[in-house]
């Protein structure tokens, strides 16, 4: 556009008051070549005038139009030309926008050259070099341009919104365009029989939410799975019963316990629970059988661990206890002072020839009880009396 003189009234016929045909001619052909290359038509020379208002449509025209281009170049390398008449800029500029569809999606590191102007590179929407995927194929795309970039060499942004969402390794990258840069979630992935959907809610509210269904039975996804074996499961009834099977929950796929304890359930049918050995010392009484707790390891019938955790002699009611053989004998000619008592163990506290005469089965054998039966006849210093035993065998 030339640069006119300022005229000052009154000055004619010096150049400084007169506004020459030539001058005219350009301001004007300036201005009508908004609205011509606008594609809009004008008014003959002599009329009649129907639009007053070109110069300002042509305008607006130009604030949406004349920003966007068309790419005639390739993968990694886009090439920007006007569309239609619009007169697109002959030099870089701070802010400057270009809108186009790329003919390709990158692969990786882009530049673009528009009208002819430079080549320029192209970042993404926060100065990081482009990735592939970055630029869609056929996908509106917006570029600013910053004149600071690329170490001053200038080069063009990808407006957030304009990065596309895309898929990476079977997960989903959701992108934020309310934020500088690219938001990402790649948590998201689609498994088996399970579903994603991007869908706007509310309606046309231009908010998306990601829904997350299940395709397969037996989670409510009101689809079928395949009865069968699978694996630790047995699935039947189309995937709606889900049964466990028998002997796969062994000690490794039991909830970890603290140690110096063990499992037992106190109380209450309920799960079991993780006792101590005191609490453990009040379940192992034998209520049934008047006998607290467990014989020793060595047979001592005369330990046994009672209910709060000590060893001690059991009382008179013995138990029974596995593989037991009960022997009733009469025994003459035998002191009473000779035998030690209810509760020994014969062979064990006490032993005699007598015993081993009676040929008793080899084992461990308690005395439970003896009573004394007169004989009419003293004999042996015995008092006139014959004993009868009760023998119990406990091992």
């Amino acid at each position: 556009m030339r640069d006119f003189n300022t005229k000052i009234d009154n000055t004619a016929p010096n150049a400084s008051g007169i506004l020459t045909a030539d001058e005219d001619n350009v301001r004007f052909r300036e201005m009508e070549y908004i609205p011509l290359t606008a594609d809009m038509t004008l008014d003959g020379p002599t009329g009649p005038d129907t639009d007053l208002k070109m110069l300002s449509q042509a305008i607006a025209r130009y604030a949406s139009g004349g920003v966007v281009g068309q790419d005639t170049g390739g993968a990694n390398t886009y090439i920007i030309g006007s569309i239609g008449s619009f007169i697109l800029p002959k030099s870089y500029f701070k802010g400057m926008m270009m809108i186009f569809y790329p003919v390709a999606a990158n692969t990786g590191p882009a530049t673009i050259n528009v009208n002819a102007i430079g080549t320029k590179q192209i970042y993404n929407s926060i100065g990081g070099a482009l990735v592939a995927g970055d630029i869609a194929a056929s996908t509106l795309t917006m570029l600013l341009y910053d004149p600071t970039l690329n170490s001053g060499a200038g080069a063009f942004k990808i407006a957030p919104w304009s990065m596309p969402m895309r898929s990476v390794g079977g997960a989903v990258d959701v992108y934020e365009g309310m934020r500088a840069g690219r938001q990402k979630i790649r948590s998201l992935g689609a498994g088996a029989n399970i579903t994603l959907a991007l869908v706007e809610s509310p309606a046309l509210s231009g908010e998306f939410k990601i829904v997350i269904s299940s395709s397969g039975g037996g989670g409510g996804g009101g689809g079928t799975l395949a009865d069968g074996d699978k694996g630790d499961i047995t699935v039947t009834s189309s995937g709606a019963v889900w049964t466990i099977d028998p002997d796969v929950v062994d000690n490794t796929k039991a909830a970890n316990m603290p140690a110096n304890t063990f499992k037992a359930r106190r109380g209450s049918i309920g799960d079991p629970e993780d006792i101590t050995g005191s609490q453990a010392a009040a379940l192992l009484p034998d209520t049934a059988s008047g006998v607290k707790g467990l014989p020793t390891p060595d047979g001592n019938a005369t330990h046994y661990l009672n209910g709060i955790g000590g060893w001690t002699t059991p009382p008179a009611a013995f138990p029974t206890y596995p593989n037991p053989g009960s022997y009733t004998c009469v025994c003459s000619y035998l002191s009473a002072a000779a035998w030690p008592g209810t509760g020994a163990i014969l062979g064990q506290s006490y032993t005699s020839s007598f015993w081993s005469n009676l040929g008793l089965p080899a084992g461990v054998w308690q005395l439970t009880g003896y009573t004394a039966i007169p004989n009419g006849t003293a004999q042996g210093g015995d008092g006139g009396f014959s004993y009868l035993y009760m023998l119990l065998r406990i091992s």
